[in-house]
């Protein structure tokens, strides 16, 4: 069973640090059956989130496209509570955890909806993270373009895909995919 937030938010008042921040959010996910929150773990283990983090606007608005079970928008509306979030992913399954992981607070959303679907809106930061590879390489170029397109002026673009090196961690993270793809279908 999922703690209510104002205990996710004593867990990061108590704890400090990187594992602080994973705690409260891995809490937020407590109702989650098991696979999911392993995903959700290994996910952590594998991308260098807090790096990815520390490149975010202290607040304003942020826009996560391919946000999966919301892992990083969840890191980011809980490290930044001034940031409103907005996390898309096109998989129905999905966007029930993230939805579920929401736990009554409202500066995090969830929608399951295309980038190309979404209504106009503009925002101070987009984060795409590991999804490229799951799109064929002529479908970057406009999801970039409109990726950028929904940013503000002066805003960022947070990009973040997997890289061969190291060795180790690049079969990790293939093996985690696969896994979740193939095997748990966890990922379309």
């Amino acid at each position: 069973c999922a703690l209510p937030i104002w205990k996710v938010d004593s867990v990061v008042r108590i704890l400090t640090g990187r594992f602080a921040l994973l705690a409260a959010v891995l809490l937020l996910y407590g109702g989650s059956p098991i696979a999911e929150r392993a995903h959700v773990l290994i996910r952590w283990l594998l991308c260098p989130m807090t790096k990815l983090l520390a490149r975010l606007p202290a607040e304003g608005r942020l826009l996560e496209i391919g946000c999966g079970h919301g892992l990083f928008s969840n890191l980011a509306s809980v490290s930044r509570p001034r940031l409103r979030v907005l996390g898309i992913d096109p998989a129905q399954g999905k966007m029930g955890f993230a939805r579920q992981s929401i736990q009554g607070r409202s500066e995090v959303e969830f929608r399951c909806v295309r980038v190309e679907d979404l209504p106009d809106e503009d925002f101070d930061a987009v984060a795409i993270l590991d999804v490229l590879y799951l799109i064929p390489k002529d479908e970057w170029r406009p999801l970039l373009a409109r990726s950028l397109a929904k940013l503000r002026p002066g805003g960022k673009l947070v990009l973040k895909e997997n890289s061969l090196h190291p060795a180790w961690k690049f079969h990790i993270a293939r093996f985690q995919e696969v896994l979740a793809v193939r095997v748990l279908k966890i990922t379309e």
